[in-house]
């Protein structure tokens, strides 16, 4: 990969846009394989964050995480396609402003109910959820703190659905103690 290259794209791009440079980021999906001399100094530079995400085994992470803590970006590995989408979930998450709040993984069976719990404090930051799955689907459902049930088929929040993934925003979320449940479908 020649990564000296995309980082010169990359730079172009920015310098072309008319987005101030503070709101800039870069993610960088690659086979993490190949060199660079000084492409990523320019964003070190200007502060803009560079997250990697290599996609296959070989990859150099050593390379990738020194280029995204130079540059005060994340360092992700992504083993398959689900990962990739959880992974950009996540980073556009934290460019937006977001923060991890909850992060599990595991199994589910068809029909089987799992309920997750996380607070949200008074910072008024949007709220972001994402799920992943391999295999059939996941339903999932946003409780608030005042019992109120939202899914992708109601009007409250802006809904991302996919074959193996589900996200959702919600701009002003209410303060207090949220449940997610997750649906075996």
């Amino acid at each position: 990969t020649n990564l000296e290259q995309g980082f010169k794209k990359m730079q172009g791009a920015i310098e072309r846009s008319s987005l101030p440079i503070e709101r800039c980021a870069i993610v960088l999906l690659t086979d993490g394989i190949g060199d660079y001399s000084s492409g990523a100094n320019w964003f070190q530079n200007n502060n803009i964050p560079v997250f990697t995400v290599s996609f296959v085994g070989q990859a150099n992470d050593k390379l990738l995480m020194d280029i995204a803590e130079r540059t005060r970006g994340s360092y992700f590995r992504a083993n398959n396609s689900t990962d990739i989408v959880s992974q950009f979930n996540l980073i556009f998450n934290s460019m937006a402003g977001g923060s991890i709040l909850l992060s599990d993984g595991g199994h589910i069976m068809q029909d089987e109910i799992q309920t997750m719990s996380l607070n949200v404090d008074e910072s008024g930051s949007p709220l972001g959820m994402m799920t992943t799955w391999q295999g059939s689907r996941i339903d999932m459902t946003l409780i608030s703190p005042g019992g109120d049930r939202i899914d992708s088929k109601g009007a409250i929040g802006k809904w991302y659905l996919g074959s193996h993934y589900a996200t959702v925003k919600i701009p002003q979320p209410q303060v207090g103690q949220w449940k997610v449940e997750l649906l075996g479908a």
